[in-house]
């Protein structure tokens, strides 16, 4: 009878360890708790992709209107707005997200107001 060597005693030599590493079905250490971690976060984030990517496409024109416009376009300080004339320009206003550096510049108030009717004129139409 031959003296058969055990798994251990096989990874000792060089070709061993090359069989070892290569074999797809050896035993792996288990997961740290960080990669648990991340795997989760990883998921998450995928899920949240996929429901963005789900919305109207006017989301996207919408939010990328909305940061080409805070990007480049600054509010100069004591800027009055340009409905009211009454109290500072703190926001920009869109009239149509397809032309995302045309705003004008307005305070909360009268951004709200223009929004409402913008909205009820979708409806409208």
């Amino acid at each position: 009878m031959k003296n058969k060597k055990t798994p251990l005693q096989n990874i000792k030599d060089e070709k061993g360890i090359k069989k070892f590493m290569d074999n797809p079905k050896r035993i792996t250490p288990p997961q740290k708790e960080q990669d648990r971690i991340n795997m989760k976060e990883l998921k998450e984030q995928k899920a949240r992709l996929k429901q963005i990517n789900e919305l109207k496409p006017q989301y996207d024109k919408k939010a990328r209107a909305r940061f080409l416009a805070y990007k480049y376009i600054k509010i100069p300080k004591g800027f009055m707005c340009v409905i009211c004339n009454e109290e500072l320009a703190k926001e920009r206003h869109h009239k149509d997200y397809s032309r995302a550096l045309e705003v004008e510049l307005v305070c909360k108030k009268c951004h709200r107001i223009l929004d409402k009717i913008k909205q009820d004129e979708d409806i409208i139409v």
